[in-house]
């Protein structure tokens, strides 16, 4: 009995030996297996973490190349596709499919601008659009910084502002002549003059105020020079023509005689839109006048004239709005350019810079989101405006960027959907 008794005992020690030897073996691989599982999740996070920022990287590399194609030519876009409000990470990954694409260090990016849009993206692929593994996405608001910083009104010849104006957000006003303010005028920032200036009948003006100050360098109105912001020609002659290097001679797609076309019609000196149902885009108005009349509603257009030269005067070239019609910049920002005068009256509102080659006027209730310069102290014989005034009750709003002269595109608002 004793022998079995030791010989169990000693089976017993044996097996809890064994046991031992084999847990701490299970123990050792368990702890292996979990060390090399742990070890390939951090490698795995760590390559899509650079992936990730691979991505972000080429992404704002798309921002960029969009910032370069509107400084060479501001009516750039790559899609007439509108974009839903809010925008969907899904509206931007299906345009960007068809979008232009250019090869980055780490992969590929695309870019979008949608046609008269302030709003562009950039999509940055690794590693490549096609075979995409990460994909991400700026979003960028997209501003003209203001040419003429915070002037919301420049003259270079003499000026008035007469009635209840109010020129809103911090905006100044000035001319390179004489400027007279009078009536219940109200002026956000400076209101200055190269020669006399005058405030009168209670004028409010926030900031500096008064006459010998610096005269402003301004260029001349050039409307050739925004032809990149136009697509169809409105020609003398009654017809509409595709663009081409000189004004109307490309292919003639339409008449404005008659029927008019697409809500534009000829008059034989002058192009009319005056129903609610113009085409929208840019124009280039030639060796004529240009007029919106009536009540018509938002419409998205750029209107640039250049009008006829003639012994060194020029005998038409102007720009008249009248009624209760809403314009919306078509070109990032330029609304209207006009090789002589720029008239606006009624009810009616342009969100976009104007540029008038001579002189012009604001009256009734007019507003004007954007800056206004008239560019010149003379003025041709048989125009419709002798002297740069803003009357009644006008607002002039213009949000302030930059002191910057030169001109150009912001971009901001940056976000990533």
């Amino acid at each position: 009995m004793a022998t079995a008794k030791r010989f169990r005992l000693r089976r017993n020690d044996d097996g809890l030996a064994m046991f031992g030897v084999l847990s701490v073996s299970a123990i050792a691989a368990t702890l292996a297996l979990v060390s090399v599982t742990a070890a390939t999740g951090t490698a795995r996070r760590t390559h899509r973490d650079q992936r990730l920022e691979q991505a972000i990287a080429l992404a704002e590399a798309g921002v960029a190349r969009v910032m370069t194609e509107l400084a060479a030519s501001p009516s750039y876009f790559t899609t007439v596709a509108v974009p839903p409000s809010p925008v969907t990470r899904a509206w931007v990954l299906a345009h960007g499919l068809s979008a232009p694409i250019a090869d980055g260090r780490e992969g590929q990016y695309a870019w979008i601008v949608p046609q008269n849009a302030a709003v562009a993206f950039g999509i940055g692929y690794v590693p490549s659009r096609a075979n995409a593994h990460e994909t991400r996405i700026v979003k960028v608001g997209i501003d003209l910084i203001h040419p003429f910083g915070e002037l919301s009104f420049l003259s270079v010849g003499n000026a008035t502002l007469n009635g209840n104006i109010d020129i809103e957000v911090g905006g100044s006003v000035h001319s390179n002549g004489s400027l007279a303010v009078t009536g219940s005028s109200h002026v956000g920032g400076d209101a200055t003059a190269t020669g006399s200036f005058s405030s009168t009948g209670g004028a409010d003006i926030d900031g500096l105020s008064g006459g010998g100050y610096s005269p402003y360098d301004v260029p001349v109105v050039s409307p050739s020079a925004h032809r990149s912001r136009t697509t169809y020609d409105l020609c003398p002659d009654g017809t509409v023509k595709s663009t081409a290097p000189t004004p109307c001679t490309g292919t003639t797609i339409g008449s404005g005689l008659l029927l008019g076309w697409n809500g534009w019609t000829f008059t034989g000196t002058e192009w009319r839109i005056a129903g609610s149902n113009a085409i929208g885009g840019g124009f280039y108005v030639y060796h004529a006048n240009a007029r919106i009349s009536g009540n018509v509603t938002l419409w998205s257009g750029t209107i640039v004239v250049e009008g006829l030269s003639v012994a060194g005067q020029l005998i038409n070239g102007d720009f008249i709005m009248t009624g209760d019609t809403e314009v919306a910049s078509a070109s990032q920002g330029i609304g209207i350019v006009a090789s002589r005068d720029v008239s606006l009256s009624g009810n009616g509102k342009i969100n976009g810079i104007i540029l008038a080659g001579e002189q012009f006027e604001m009256s009734g209730s007019v507003e004007v989101q954007g800056q206004v310069v008239a560019a010149s102290a003379s003025s041709s014989s048989g125009s419709p405006v002798a002297a740069s005034s803003l009357s009644g009750n006008v607002t002039i709003t213009a949000e302030v960027h930059s002191p910057d002269q030169s001109g150009g595109f912001s971009a901001t608002e940056w976000s990533e959907l």
